[in-house]
């Protein structure tokens, strides 16, 4: 016993540096892309004479982008450098929003969205959870969460930061900075802080082999021996498209948060919680405020219960989504309540980042698991656009049915969610069995 506590890795300078990067990536290229460009919307629009419509086609663009490259991307860090390839993601999300400062057409915007959704697809949902699977075999959730957070505060900073530059200088300086500020907080870390595997500087991933992941196999000709089963394999499994179908859900259910602000409008004009015109803006800021800040806590504290637990994440998760909405619905009685719901759904909203990656990682090991994911993020990518629209039409048509409809799909999620859990268990069952 004691030799066996002699090879286990100790933590070291290389381990934090991996960290490092996935929290720098989150809270610059990731941030700054996917979360300021509501802040540009009416500066832009005003300044080129073009409609929101043609101007937020380019963010429908992008997740479009980011969808039809994640196979592409997860092949890719699955057989070439990590430092290469994220470190293109990265160049590519500050091309993107440096050449957002030269355009003149609404047009031109649609290359910057591609470019930008190439990149965030590798950033966003693929580098912490494949960097933190490699380099750890403990903390994988805790560690995945906090690097999602930085994403919420990043949000924070930067549209702060674009509304001062704006407001000075012009929209047109706030890309150029952003796209010089992408690529200074972002390359230098991609480059030279991380590599592929710890194998590769003579280390192992920190913590003791876990005991819960599918058995170790052979990854390649050279590779490390490592615990998880092969793609093509995995891609015949039930479970793969119950564990699909749960995230591509969650993801969508989580659009509901944009129209929350929108609600209390709605409440407002039938004069009900205390709310007149007046203070309904004021307000709206309060409940975007209390969902962000929710957003970005759980994402930490999620990703330490499912550390332990996939069922109790997932009943959190789930039931803070439900009673959220429950709370928002009945807001008309008072304004607490719709922030507190609002703050509830927070904790689903930050299901999607969290949860998805550590169930992948659980379910099929890190073997091949940036592959599988990456199929995951390509369906999970689409169902923003389609969800904002569906939802959008039962809004306008009532409020009800569209909280009715959501509450249906969180009851989805948890049912194909717990489904995945089963046939995980019976599916490691059989093979120690």
């Amino acid at each position: 016993m004691p030799d066996a506590q002699e090879q286990l890795q100790p933590l070291t300078v290389r381990h934090v540096l991996v960290v490092v990067t996935g929290i720098l990536c989150l809270f610059g290229p990731a941030a700054l892309v996917i979360n300021t460009w509501s802040v540009f919307l009416v500066p832009v629009t005003q300044s080129l004479g073009i409609s929101s419509g043609d101007f937020t086609f380019y963010v429908t663009l992008l997740f479009l982008a980011a969808a039809a490259c994640s196979p592409f991307a997860g092949n890719l860090m699955q057989k070439a450098d990590l430092r290469i390839v994220i470190s293109a993601a990265a160049a590519l999300c500050a091309l993107g929003l440096f050449l957002c400062s030269f355009y003149t057409e609404a047009w031109q915007f649609y290359i910057s969205g591609v470019l930008e959704g190439a990149g965030t697809c590798v950033i966003l949902f693929l580098t912490p959870s494949t960097l933190v699977s490699r380099w750890f075999n403990v903390h994988n959730g805790l560690l995945i969460g906090i690097c999602a957070a930085m994403s919420g505060a990043g949000a924070v900073v930067w549209t702060m930061v674009a509304g001062i530059i704006i407001d000075g200088s012009g929209w047109r300086d706030a890309y150029f900075v952003f796209g010089i500020v992408c690529a200074l907080i972002s390359l230098p870390a991609t480059m030279f802080f991380i590599r592929s595997y710890p194998e590769d500087v003579g280390l192992k991933p920190y913590g003791p082999p876990r005991d819960d992941l599918p058995e170790a196999s052979v990854g390649g000709e050279g590779a490390p021996v490592r615990p998880g089963i092969e793609a093509k394999k995995a891609f015949r499994m039930p479970v793969f498209y119950t564990l699909m179908i749960t995230f591509m859900l969650t993801n969508a259910t989580a659009q509901l948060g944009n129209y929350l602000p929108t609600y209390l409008y709605h409440l407002a004009d039938m004069q009900v919680a205390g709310l007149t015109a007046a203070s309904v803006v004021i307000m709206a800021s309060v409940i975007a405020a209390c969902l962000q800040a929710a957003h970005a806590i759980a994402k930490i504290c999620l990703g330490q219960v499912v550390d332990y637990s996939n069922v109790l994440a997932l009943v959190i998760g789930c039931g803070c989504g439900f009673a959220g909405i429950l709370f928002v619905w009945q807001g008309y009685f008072s304004q607490p309540l719709v922030y507190t719901g609002a703050a509830l759904f927070g904790v689903h909203f930050a299901m999607t980042n969290v949860l998805g990656p550590s169930f992948t990682l659980r379910l099929f090991g890190p073997r091949e698991y940036t592959k599988i994911y990456s199929r995951i993020t390509t369906v999970m990518n689409l169902m923003p656009a389609a969800a904002l629209v569906v939802f959008s039409a039962l809004s306008e048509a009532s409020w009800d049915l569209l909280f009715i409809t959501v509450l249906a799909v969180i009851a989805i999620v948890f049912a194909t969610g717990m489904a995945t859990v089963i046939f995980g268990r019976r599916m490691n069952a059989g093979e120690n069995g």
